[in-house]
């Protein structure tokens, strides 16, 4: 049997905790095609279509997400820099 293990992970300990086992189960499967993906998401506030002064809020407030995810993700890659060979790039995924 060949498994794919997914999990999404931001910078918390119990997401470090979810990357530690995975790894482990991961070493431990059998058979060649097996893969082991970490997914790191973040939510953006919808904005409004005007340019009324909620939906710029929600633009700025996008913006410190945005920056805020980028942090976190480069953290996430330095946990992850000592098994890059048994894990599928990390990879952020926005959707509005």
């Amino acid at each position: 049997l060949d498994y794919r293990i997914v999990v999404a992970a931001n910078d918390t300990d119990i997401s470090r905790k979810a990357i530690d086992y995975a790894l482990q189960l991961y070493q431990r499967l059998s058979g060649n095609n097996n893969s082991l993906e970490i997914v790191y998401a973040i939510g953006l506030n919808p904005t409004a279509e005007s340019d009324t002064f909620f939906g710029g809020l929600d633009r700025v407030n996008n913006l410190d997400i945005v920056k805020s995810a980028h942090e976190e993700y480069a953290r996430l890659e330095h946990l992850l820099s000592d098994v890059k060979e048994l894990v599928v790039t990390p990879y952020l995924s926005r959707q509005s």
